[in-house]
């Protein structure tokens, strides 16, 4: 059973309550869209249980059905998307599980037409994903109902706002909030509650060059661990050159009590040649730490991709991402990890899309209560779904 939870639980939907409230006088000229859509696919992995030995093989079968709800008004543009999604496994039955997710995108024209400067855009997603861990955890504490970990019940809700201020025309001003609530249903892993806050500005030097400073606070509250506020300030530009070739850059320093300031980064790097895509990615943040990890971490990612057409309706896509995890308050903790993903996805037809892909991971814990592991992937996908984008599923 879980401690006693030292947090409130947040509202939900305290946005959409609020900014609702101008549908209701322009209901009569709505325009309301339903747009279905339909993915089956099939997984093949090594590792099913993500385990360092005894490793064994599982073959699983995911139907997801969903819908999108557009509704356009004078007052609200509103987009709402439900997927589900079946799990079937061939060794695992008792595994089999239904997983639901609901998002919310909500633009305010009335506060546009009310003032051209303003721009507001309020997002929500709801999920509830009995997933399997990708955290491989030891089995050395016997007395641990879950060891290693199998299958984690999950609810989480993120609600936010994005304010944007344009009243000049080369200084645009941003402010944004994100509420995000992670609950595990009957598991030892901690809940939590992030509340992220962070005002831009971004000055326009040219068409293509600009300028940003911004400054951010985050703040956790773990159900049981002790909570943490970090704070930081950046400094940054974009620059892209006719040669589509795309610069940027972000440096800054972030600091929380009893830790000392840590230097934040974020550099990007896109080009694009005759027919592939190059992207490079390579950051350096503080957040906070989930499964085991339940404390300020600072994360280090670095990230390649690249897309190639083959014919006018297939690409190849390759990617190789690495991520470092440290836990602030203990050096010694934390956690390395890779990935390399590589595929083809082929368009049947305008609204039918298909793809095979393959992926290797691999994880190292440090000092925590895990064990190093790898996994291999297999998995062939269909979906179906019109081609308006705002109708695409759900990742």
């Amino acid at each position: 059973m879980k401690g006693q939870k030292r947090f409130r639980k947040p509202w939900l939907g305290f946005f959409f309550v609020l900014f609702s409230l101008p549908l209701f006088e322009s209901a009569a000229l709505a325009q309301v869209e339903f747009l279905p859509v339909l993915s089956i696919s099939e997984q093949y992995t090594d590792n099913f249980s993500f385990t360092k030995s005894n490793k064994k093989y599982e073959l699983t079968t995911r139907i997801s059905p969903g819908v999108a709800v557009l509704l356009n008004t004078p007052a609200l543009v509103l987009t709402a998307r439900y997927l589900g999604g079946v799990e079937l496994y061939v060794n695992n039955k008792d595994n089999n599980r239904y997983r639901h997710r609901l998002a919310f995108d909500m633009d305010l024209p009335f506060l546009s037409h009310a003032s051209h400067y303003y721009e507001v855009h309020v997002t929500e997603v709801l999920e509830y994903s009995p997933t399997l861990s990708s955290i491989p955890l030891s089995d050395s504490d016997k007395d641990r109902p879950e060891a290693p970990i199998g299958r984690t019940k999950t609810f989480r809700n993120r609600a936010g706002i994005r304010m944007d201020y344009k009243g000049f025309p080369f200084w645009r001003t941003s402010f944004t909030y994100f509420n995000t609530e992670t609950r595990y249903i009957d598991s030892f892993l901690e809940d939590f509650v992030v509340h992220d806050a962070r005002l831009l500005q971004t000055v326009r030097l040219s068409p293509h060059a600009n300028l940003s400073a911004s400054y951010g606070i985050l703040n956790t509250d773990f159900e049981r661990a002790n909570p943490f506020t970090a704070q930081s300030i950046s400094l940054g530009g974009e620059r892209v050159f006719r040669s589509a070739l795309s610069l940027r850059g972000v440096g800054g320093v972030s600091w929380m009590t009893s830790v000392k300031p840590s230097l934040v980064s974020e550099i990007g790097l896109s080009k694009k040649f005759r027919f592939t895509a190059l992207g490079i990615d390579y950051s350096k943040s503080i957040g906070a730490g989930e499964d085991v990890l339940a404390s300020a971490v600072s994360r280090e990612r670095f990230a390649i991709r690249v897309v190639h057409p083959i014919t006018l309706k297939t690409r190849f896509k390759v990617g190789l991402e690495q991520m470092e995890r440290t836990v602030l308050l203990d050096p010694a903790t934390g956690s390395t990890s890779y990935g390399v993903t590589t595929g083809i996805t082929t368009q049947f037809f305008r609204w039918l899309t298909g793809s095979i892909r393959y992926t290797y991971f691999n994880y190292n814990g440090r000092g925590a209560d895990t064990q190093d592991a790898d996994r291999n992937t297999i998995d062939f996908l269909l979906s179906a779904f019109p081609p308006d984008p705002r109708a695409a599923p759900l990742e």
